[in-house]
């Protein structure tokens, strides 16, 4: 059985703005926390649009652990830790979440990187020279009014 309540102008204002301050509290209050999966999609940074298995494929774990130890409110599976190096058999590396620690990421990174296969290290480092010569480069580039245009519309 319905129950009509009879209210006016003055009492809904009052009701509409105790709903809208315990709101507000609420919101102070949060966590944003997001677990990734292998099928989650990234909707920021340079992986935008592809999901974590994608990420993984394309061998990079180095951008997934620097997500994992310097955003407070991304975490991955267990089997996602595996694959990207923060979690083993005989090691784990996790932090308390939400949280983050940049400087264990660094220290796993050394890890991994002195495990790793000298050809693989080279590459990691051929890749940080591109990335200095490019950023030198673009010290040297005139900012006129078109050339930002068409670096902000994505050309180079």
């Amino acid at each position: 059985m319905k129950k009509v309540i009879k209210i006016n102008e003055s009492q809904l204002h009052n009701i509409i703005n105790n709903i809208i301050e315990q709101a507000s509290l609420l919101n102070e209050d949060a966590i944003l926390f997001r677990k990734m999966t292998l099928k989650t999609k990234f909707s920021f940074g340079k992986y935008r649009g592809q999901t974590v298995e994608d990420v993984i494929r394309s061998d990079h774990p180095v951008y997934l652990r620097s997500l994992y130890y310097g955003i407070e409110g991304i975490t991955f599976t267990d089997d996602i830790l595996e694959k990207i190096g923060v979690l083993g058999n005989n090691y784990d590396y996790r932090i308390k979440k939400p949280g983050k620690n940049r400087e264990l990421g660094d220290k796993v990174d050394k890890i991994k990187m002195e495990k790793s296969s000298p050809s693989y290290r080279r590459e990691i480092k051929n890749i940080k020279l591109r990335k200095l010569i490019q950023h030198k480069n673009a010290d040297k580039t005139k900012f006129t009014k078109r050339n930002l245009q068409q670096w902000n519309q994505g050309h180079k």
